[in-house]
């Protein structure tokens, strides 16, 4: 069985960028925004749930370049 791979068009993958610079924007803008004080548990769930969407991000545009 033959297997054929195929690759996203510019626009997926300029689709893609622009999701992880929304996600890369959200992450930067909720540690602006908390400043120095420290991290309830409800911020730490918050932040670690950009980061997973920001790491999902960058992981589906580096499958897509490959």
């Amino acid at each position: 069985m033959e297997t054929t791979r195929t690759t996203g068009t510019a626009a997926e993958t300029a689709g893609t960028a622009g999701v992880v610079e929304t996600a890369n924007r959200a992450l930067r803008e909720l540690v602006r925004l908390h400043g120095d004080r420290p991290w309830t548990s409800a911020e730490l769930t918050e932040l670690a749930e950009l980061r997973r969407q920001w790491l999902t991000a960058v992981r589906s545009q580096l499958v897509r370049a490959a």
